[in-house]
């Protein structure tokens, strides 16, 4: 188990233009550790110490391709960030639903600590109908894998007199 270091912000410029001031609290005293910015006023980001997991996220969670001709494609970009501080080791992608593809990606592959990674997800339907699909990416990561929902309707093109 992980432990917890809060970080927290104050205002400490009243007292005779000094800067913010940082005051930790240290809940367990024991390698690895969390950092946490809660209720941290000014503080966006941080990444914890050496030894943390590596967090992978989606750029989003599901995509919709919307209404797509029979014969035709399209495509959308989907990024992958490694929020964490340790690398993202990708061993698998697979795409579940007719029309469905993937580009882009290779596995196994890595997303160093703090870096980003991209591909494209395409919709090429074969007849019409509704469809829905997803994309799993299996890492290395606690909770894996990372699931995408895919979502599309494949039309036909109508014929005008």
């Amino acid at each position: 188990m992980f432990n917890e270091l809060r970080v927290c912000s104050i205002d400490a410029s009243a007292y005779r233009g000094k800067s913010n001031a940082l005051v930790l609290l240290l809940v367990f005293a024991t390698v690895p550790m969390i950092l946490s910015l809660s209720g941290c006023a000014g503080l966006t980001s941080a990444k914890g110490p050496a030894g943390s997991p590596a967090v992978l996220s989606a750029s989003l969670s599901s995509m919709t391709f919307g209404n797509v001709l029979v014969g035709s494609n399209t495509s959308q970009t989907i990024t992958l960030a490694n929020s964490g501080t340790s690398s993202v080791t990708i061993s698998q992608a697979v795409v579940s639903g007719t029309g469905f593809s993937i580009s882009g990606l290779s596995v196994p592959s890595t997303i160093s600590a703090g870096q980003n990674a991209s591909f494209a997800a395409k919709f090429s339907p074969t007849s019409s109908g509704t469809v829905a699909g997803s994309v799993s990416i299996a890492s290395n990561v606690p909770g894996s894998p990372l699931t995408i929902s895919l979502s599309g309707t494949r039309v036909r093109r109508s014929l005008s007199a």
